[in-house]
């Protein structure tokens, strides 16, 4: 084919789109706080260059059409009825989600500092569901809330299947949920025990550990 086609199509994609209502439509689609992290990655490229160039391309304006009928009305509706029916007990849950997956990457990366550092954000539904409520977070939520089986002052000891650290020696309790659980298992409430023999304060999991006979 003629290379004068393809130099006119590279012209072509190269024309200006002057639209005095563009940076005005990118700025209202970046409010909208349920973003992925691609959609938002493409809003702040647009109006970084729409600022610089005071125009898109052809394409770049394909790219920004796509993204408003994606980021629909609908959605905004949706997005702000559950942002009003938000609880504390959903933003305290996700906020025990998002220090466990900062500890396991990589997962949900794009909203785990907006969570934690962000007090005005919401995440959409389909973001907290998702974070909150799958096998792994459902498990930490578990530990993170159950009532601790080993109170302040108990004196514990080390099971067989423990980790050589904590293994068949003797502690006392000396706090529970001690910082957030970042394991999704069963008995992963984290505790501060002083050993018996001396020495410092050592983490546990609450599944290394069990009640001494004379505590049974």
């Amino acid at each position: 084919m003629d290379d004068k086609y393809f130099k006119g199509f590279e012209e072509l994609e190269q024309e200006k789109v002057l639209d005095s209502d563009t940076l005005k439509r990118i700025h209202t689609l970046l409010k909208f706080q349920g973003l992925n992290s691609n959609e938002e990655a493409s809003l702040e490229s647009l109006k970084n260059f729409y600022v610089l160039n005071k125009s898109l391309t052809p394409r770049q304006y394909r790219v920004l059409e796509k993204l408003e009928r994606s980021i629909s009305a609908d959605a905004l509706k949706k997005y702000n009825k559950w942002r009003e029916e938000y609880t504390e007990e959903n933003r305290i849950k996700a906020i025990v989600c998002a220090k466990y997956y900062r500890v396991n990457p990589p997962y949900f990366s794009s909203i785990i500092d907006k969570i934690l550092y962000d007090e005005e954000f919401v995440p959409t539904e389909n973001q907290w569901r998702s974070l909150c409520e799958n096998k792994y977070a459902l498990k930490v939520i578990e530990a993170t809330f159950s009532k601790p089986l080993y109170e302040m002052g108990v004196m514990v000891q080390g099971r067989k299947t423990a980790p050589k650290e904590y293994k068949d020696k003797l502690f006392s309790v000396v706090a529970t949920d001690i910082r957030a659980v970042t394991n999704a298992a069963k008995g992963a409430k984290i505790y501060l025990l002083l050993p018996f023999a001396g020495g410092p304060v050592i983490e546990c999991e609450e599944r290394y550990i069990k009640k001494t006979i004379s505590n049974k």
